[in-house]
């Protein structure tokens, strides 16, 4: 009950009663401690169902990359869609990215729409009987996990033969 002072227990002394209620007179919550705490926990909730549109939007984007790399092993699949799966492949495992992480907002921007959209483009070029296909194709991925390290020093070697040409053109 709010307003009133609470039964103090036989034996008890003044202080360990006031610790146990929180004072001897609490007082009464406001309107506005309500609505503190419903923001608080709607918030909350939001960023709950924020997290995990987050989770499935990466574990789809992953499902993507492994169709991707069917589509790309699969012998059926136009040179030009090959062409375009090996870019969008190579930006996903690139560890050099167009726009730096470390570069609050944009640095992660890059990440969010230009893959995203090259995924999209890249199937877009796929006829629609090698996709049907490849989605049945089982792969097992385990055995890149120790090729890391030379697709990271591949790509690094191609974007710094980039940089290089680009550099050379640029002060001829």
């Amino acid at each position: 009950m709010y307003g009133t002072v609470p039964e103090w227990p036989k034996g008890a002394d003044c202080k360990s009663v006031g610790a146990a209620f929180g004072g001897s007179n609490p007082p009464r919550p406001t309107k506005e401690t309500h609505m503190r705490l419903f923001f608080t926990l709607n918030v909350n909730k939001k960023v709950v169902i924020a997290v995990q549109k987050i989770k499935k939007w990466a574990e789809n984007l992953l499902k993507q990359l492994e169709l991707l790399y069917k589509i790309y092993t699969y012998p059926k699949t136009p040179w030009y869609a090959k062409i375009s799966i090996g870019i969008v492949i190579a930006y996903a495992l690139s560890p050099i990215d167009l726009i730096p992480d470390f570069i609050p907002i944009l640095g992660y921007l890059d990440d969010l729409l230009i893959l995203p959209l090259g995924i999209y483009l890249s199937l877009k070029l796929v006829p629609d009987y090698v996709i049907e296909e490849c989605r049945e194709i089982e792969v097992d991925l385990s055995k890149f996990k120790g090729k890391k390290i030379v697709s990271a020093l591949l790509i690094s070697a191609i974007w710094l033969l980039l940089i290089y040409l680009f550099i050379r053109r640029l002060f001829r």
